[in-house]
């Protein structure tokens, strides 16, 4: 068997900056000068880096779970309209965290303030408004463990029996164990229906 034969050689000429007609050469210059001033200013095009990730606003993170307690206290008093008003606004006020907050804290406190929303929607049997909030919980947290309980609750009291069987099934895969002990419960009612 023979070896496959040497690529041909091409014929490249040779090219030189000072054989460019004087426009070029021009131009070169200009962004070579352009280049050396950008490389020697303090930040380039006059935009400073990015400020270092901001430690949470202590006080708007009290005022979030102040009002997410006063809001618990309210459906534990069975006030649900009033526990849903409570966490909506504590909704709001967490989803005005500034852009260089830690994300992982506005996804907790917005995941677990949809989650209680969606009971205190499952006690004024608003199920459709349920169902969504408890789909916004789990589209955040995939692995928060209520929001699969409170998505297949609300799907259970809209008679759609299969597809909470599937949710607290996909909660009980997916949740991290810590959060998924209603989903077991869950699914063992489930299993004997």
């Amino acid at each position: 068997m023979s070896s496959p034969a040497p690529p041909a050689q091409m014929n490249v000429p040779q090219l030189s900056i000072h054989d460019a007609p004087p426009d070029v050469l021009a131009v070169a210059a200009q962004i070579n000068d352009y280049t050396k001033m950008i490389a020697g200013a303090k930040y380039p095009f006059g935009i400073p880096p990015p400020y270092p990730p901001a430690k949470p606003n202590a006080a708007l993170s009290a005022q979030v779970n102040k009002m997410k307690q006063t809001g618990n206290d309210a459906f534990k008093r069975k006030k649900w309209g009033e526990a849903k008003r409570l966490y909506s606004m504590a909704l709001k006020m967490a989803a005005s965290r500034y852009r260089w907050e830690p994300a992982a804290l506005t996804a907790e406190e917005t995941s677990t303030l949809l989650c209680n929303r969606a009971a205190a929607e499952l006690a004024l049997e608003e199920y459709p408004e349920a169902l969504v909030d408890a789909d916004a919980a789990i589209s955040i947290r995939k692995n928060y463990g209520k929001g699969y309980y409170r998505k297949a609750k609300a799907l259970e009291a809209m008679h759609r029996f299969d597809e909470a069987k599937q949710t607290a099934n996909d909660g009980l895969l997916l949740a991290d164990p810590g959060t998924r002990n209603e989903l077991v419960a869950l699914c063992a009612v489930y299993e004997k229906n």
